[in-house]
């Protein structure tokens, strides 16, 4: 595949998003807050709108770009296949594991990093251990940033 090809998809793929994440913000602007200046969909939509803007600016970019590679070897299609299979899932499934979100995130950031990272013939029990560790911590971080510091929960 050329890494236009990949580009665009991609790029199509996050433009979707973006006008999913505005749609969704916008409905928050509609929510009157009387004791603050900025309403709860200020930021979000300021950061869908940047966004949308950086994903035209990269398909500007794409499109007008003269080079057309290859865009990862054969050898990695199977690992690239896998990684957008298990993200699809992870976002499918989101709210059926919403009561156990932390733990299906750590073991989301856990199988993404060993298929990204291990390769033939490497010891498996540390290579576990330590992207593990890296999993509960970045899952950790998420819970200080959502739960404890925005009184966001995500479960």
């Amino acid at each position: 595949m050329k890494v236009r090809s990949v580009e665009l998809i991609v790029l199509l793929g996050l433009a979707a998003a973006g006008v999913w994440y505005l749609v969704s913000a916008v409905d928050f602007l509609e929510a009157e807050e009387q004791d603050y200046f900025l309403n709860p969909g200020f930021f979000p939509t300021i950061l869908g709108c940047v966004l949308l803007l950086f994903i035209a600016v990269s398909l500007l970019q794409t499109l007008l770009s003269k080079t057309n590679r290859e865009a990862f070897p054969e050898s990695n299609t199977r690992r690239v296949i896998l990684v957008i299979g298990l993200t699809a899932a992870y976002l499918l499934l989101w709210s059926m594991i919403e009561p156990l979100f932390y733990l299906f995130t750590v073991l989301f950031f856990l199988a993404v990093s060993l298929v990204l990272t291990l390769k033939r013939g490497a010891p498996l029990l540390p290579a576990i251990a330590r992207l593990g560790l890296v999993a509960v911590l970045l899952t950790g971080l998420v819970y200080l940033i959502f739960d404890v510091t925005f009184g966001i929960s995500l479960t």
